[in-house]
């Protein structure tokens, strides 16, 4: 069955977490879906409700680790169009268990991503957009596979430059930190 993670977002105030956008994006689409019981606050409880009433889904509690890693490889795509979460964790979870992400311009990766066109929406609370994204991976596996490759590959050319930038503001904190080895 189509599966879709809409964001399981952390401590993250509510309008930070689009999720409404993302719901209303992913409803219709004849995929399960799963919703952190934090992204659902009080003010946006009965249109999520609404939405929902006639979809199949599960709304999750906060999960272990290795609970939200066993839902990050059994879906086939995560929604997460944060308004103000520039490197959310989830995200990168999400690229190295091979789960193509939706993502919004404000998330930092998406400036190196080749083919932006497959995956980021702009503005993040773009619906239309977001439900367009999601459906054409989910409906085209190969497409999955490129952005996946794609979200992987911007990744990893990233994380040398992250290494050495931490290094040196540990170092600059007093930390006696070893220059990292080359990847």
């Amino acid at each position: 069955p189509r599966r879709v993670v809409v964001g399981l977002h952390g401590a993250y105030p509510a309008p930070a977490k689009n999720s409404l956008a993302a719901i209303a994006a992913c409803c219709g689409l004849g995929a399960e879906l799963h919703i952190s019981k934090g992204a659902i606050n009080q003010s946006n409880i009965r249109t999520i409700r609404t939405l929902l009433s006639r979809e199949r889904h599960t709304i999750h509690d906060q999960l272990p680790y290795e609970e939200v890693r066993k839902l990050l490889l059994s879906a086939e795509v995560l929604v997460h169009p944060s308004v103000s979460d520039t490197w959310p964790y989830l995200v990168m979870e999400a690229i190295y268990a091979g789960l193509p992400v939706v993502l919004s311009r404000v998330v930092g990766l998406s400036a190196y991503l080749s083919r932006p066109r497959d995956c980021v929406v702009s503005p993040p609370t773009a619906t239309q957009q977001i439900r367009k994204l999601t459906e054409a991976l989910l409906d085209n596996a190969e497409l999955r596979q490129r952005v996946s490759e794609d979200q992987l590959a911007a990744l990893e050319s990233l994380r040398p430059r992250f290494m050495e930038e931490t290094r040196r503001a540990l170092q600059q904190l007093g930390f006696p930190v070893a220059a990292y080895p080359p990847l």
